[in-house]
């Protein structure tokens, strides 16, 4: 997806909050693999699913050092979760968990 096209649909606001903004911010060196239904579902899947890991992307991007495979690597992490979000108890599998303190510490 080339990201002179204007047809696509909204991109979620941790994301840039429209097409132009997603391009300049996140891939401004030119297309990704994904056409812009696979890049708007994975960003928004993400988005929903996972905000406290989409906030963190988000903030390590406005650092810098950000290219196009780590953008592709954002737009799969989404589609992968798309992809299990109907498996049975697949919600949970997101819920922070208490670290375990014992014989790893130390």
């Amino acid at each position: 997806m080339s990201c002179t096209r204007g047809d696509v649909p909204t991109i979620p606001t941790e994301f840039g909050g429209s097409w132009a903004a997603f391009c300049e911010q996140w891939h401004p060196e030119g297309a990704l693999g994904y056409s812009a239904a696979e890049i708007t579902r994975g960003l928004a899947t993400l988005a929903r699913l996972w905000p406290a890991r989409a906030a963190e992307l988000h903030e390590r991007r406005a650092r810098g050092n950000w290219g196009t495979a780590i953008t592709a690597g954002v737009i799969d992490l989404g589609l992968m979760l798309a992809a299990c979000e109907d498996a049975p108890n697949f919600p949970r599998q997101l819920e922070p968990r208490p670290v375990a303190r014992g014989c790893i510490a130390g």
